[in-house]
């Protein structure tokens, strides 16, 4: 079985790869600019007021629900986030929580 060397960091830090470059950071939210921060906040918000317009196991109910089901993740990430760091960041983490791609 043929090995590879990893990079390892340090401990406590997180890596992101984001625009061809590697960097790493400590705690849940990665460096980012202040803006594409102000746009991942948004951007949050806005996913959590509309998930709780959901019923659970009635998504058929919610009152936007013909207008979701019209479009892809990717389209309402693109519609909802300002910055191209945020998108691609919001889609490496759908892709990665669904495991598809």
């Amino acid at each position: 079985m043929e090995t590879y060397k990893i990079y390892n960091p340090p401990e406590g830090k997180n890596v992101l790869m984001l625009n061809g470059s590697r960097g790493t950071y400590s705690g849940a939210v990665p460096t980012l600019n202040p803006f594409a921060l102000l746009d991942m906040n948004n951007l949050l918000v806005t996913l959590e007021n509309e998930r709780v317009l959901v019923p659970p196991g009635e998504a058929w109910k919610a009152p936007n629900a013909l207008e979701l089901d019209k479009m892809t993740v990717q389209q309402w990430i693109d519609q909802k986030a300002w910055t191209s760091d945020v998108k691609k960041l919001t889609t490496l983490l759908i892709e990665v929580s669904c495991v598809c791609r």
